[in-house]
């Protein structure tokens, strides 16, 4: 069995006052009353959102995976491919919900 390493109540605290920011941020952003098209607005929610998760699975739960660069990027897109060894849960539930994440937030 492998030892699980929480967060601390701060880091706790204090990503929940940035979550809380962050949606409460989107729901102004998404209120408008009269639809126009942004590009740089669903750009800039796109990766907000994606650098959100993956700030969370690096400083909360530690996965060694989310702490990547451009080195890591360059390495990935020179080699071969690799099976995905994710659980059961992670592909059939995890993986969707992230990918409907964009379109719901940048399409409206």
């Amino acid at each position: 069995m492998r030892d699980v390493a929480y967060p601390s109540k701060e880091l706790t605290h204090s990503l929940t006052i940035v979550t809380t920011t962050f949606l409460a941020l989107l729901l102004v952003v998404q209120s408008d009353s009269i639809p126009s098209r942004r590009p740089l607005m669903a750009v800039a929610q796109t990766v907000a959102i994606n650098t959100f998760v993956n700030r969370v699975d690096a400083w909360v739960f530690n996965q060694g995976w989310a702490r990547a660069g451009t080195r890591a990027w360059g390495r990935n897109l020179r080699l071969d491919w690799e099976w995905d060894e994710d659980a059961f849960p992670t592909n059939m539930f995890a993986h969707p919900y992230h990918g409907g994440l964009r379109p719901s937030t940048t399409g409206s």
